[in-house]
């Protein structure tokens, strides 16, 4: 092992920017991705995290993960990074309402040459995921609107063979999920998630404190 002492950049003052000297930095086509999302979307902060790609791209190359589900393609940087861990033979099926997003997304995937490993489907997840009744996936990333948590997990659940888990961003919400003076419509929606994930038996779930919340859930029976 090496003697050598590895110092950290000084212009590094928190954890977040910490993560970023050990990430491989995106390629041009992801910061293409970004830099678009930032000029004509909204709410470009919505992008997938960098940190939680890089669990979920751990978490499909250690598990043997081929068929994921994405709810929230948003301009489709977190589907690109799916779509490319999955490899040639997996595939990823993701949901989008957003005509604006979708179609962001749908250019990217064609840049990446992803089409063919990505089925975008548009339209709100609790409309869709009844669809999708007779698929089963090995991952489903949850990140689409918070106030329709609750319902997600009851629409994903039959699509999860035994092994099968759910990785939901978003569950501290900013800290307001273990705030008590706070009631709002997605708040409460997310603590509703948080707990009937954690009480239903047929799951084993646990919650990462990082970014803003995740929970990983694998289907035990």
């Amino acid at each position: 092992m090496s003697d050598t002492l590895v110092t950290v950049d000084p212009a590094v003052n928190n954890l977040r920017e910490y993560l970023e000297t050990l990430f491989a930095p995106d390629d041009e086509l992801l910061q293409a991705l970004v830099r678009e999302t930032y000029a004509v979307t909204q709410h470009p902060r919505m992008l997938g995290d960098r940190w939680l790609c890089t669990f979920m791209e751990w978490f499909i190359a250690t598990h043997s993960v081929h068929r994921v589900l994405e709810l929230g393609t948003f301009t489709g940087y977190s589907t690109i990074r799916l779509a490319r861990a999955v490899g040639a033979t997996g595939a990823v099926t993701t949901l989008e309402s957003s005509t604006l997003h979708a179609d962001i997304a749908e250019k990217y995937f064609a840049r990446a040459e992803l089409t063919t490993r990505i089925t975008l489907l548009r339209g709100t997840a609790c409309n869709l995921l009844p669809t999708l009744l007779g698929h089963t996936f090995d991952l489903v990333y949850v990140d689409a609107d918070k106030a329709e948590y609750p319902q997600y997990l009851e629409l994903i659940a039959p699509l999860l063979d035994i092994g099968g888990t759910i990785i939901a961003d978003n569950v501290l919400w900013g800290g307001k999920t273990y705030t008590s003076s706070e009631h709002d419509v997605r708040t409460n929606a997310l603590r509703t998630f948080n707990s009937a994930l954690f009480a239903n038996h047929s799951f084993k779930a646990t919650l990462l404190p990082a970014g803003d919340g995740v929970i990983v859930a694998t289907k035990v029976k």
